[in-house]
């Protein structure tokens, strides 16, 4: 899978129709669904619509922090940086042990992958690879990057995103 890269942009599938609430998301998300299955490839957007809102929230700032970097991966710190802005602009404040508990959650979906990340554990071997899921000063050492996201669909989903998170 790849991973998303900064920049690409794509024609959002049109969901039609008015009218705010869980109606509304559900039609969103079966045209965004329709649109996949036509399009012949598994689709992200199912997976996304499982998802919970704080959920919602860490996928968004991770593609936003992903367009942001030249290499499509960041540190734990601009994802966490990133996180308080998209945070603070649906005014969903989560305190840093919430944000680490969805992050794992949504590492446990295949959203987000984390690459050499490094242990704060004294003794272990610079070969040994620790677990993905690590929390607080370890974790915002860690690189980060979005995976799944078919290329050329960042911009969709982003879109997306922010419709569910706005009527979440």
């Amino acid at each position: 899978a790849a991973a998303a890269a900064g920049g690409a942009t794509t024609a959002s599938a049109s969901a039609g129709g008015g009218g705010g609430g869980a109606g509304a998301t559900l039609q969103i998300e079966m045209a965004e669904l329709a649109a996949a299955a036509q399009a012949g490839r598994e689709s992200r957007v199912s997976i996304i619509s499982k998802l919970t809102r704080s959920m919602h929230i860490v996928l968004l700032a991770a593609l936003e922090a992903a367009k942001k970097s030249s290499t499509g991966s960041f540190t734990g710190s601009e994802f966490m940086a990133e996180h308080r802005r998209v945070s603070r602009h649906y005014v969903s404040v989560h305190d840093p042990g919430e944000f680490w508990d969805v992050l794992q959650h949504t590492q446990a979906y295949g959203f987000i992958g984390v690459h050499a990340p490094r242990s704060s554990r004294p003794g272990r071997r610079k070969t040994e690879t620790p677990p993905p899921c690590c929390y607080g000063p370890a974790a915002a050492k860690n690189t980060y990057s979005v995976q799944d996201i078919p290329e050329g669909e960042v911009e969709s989903t982003i879109a997306l995103l922010m419709r569910l998170i706005e009527q979440g």
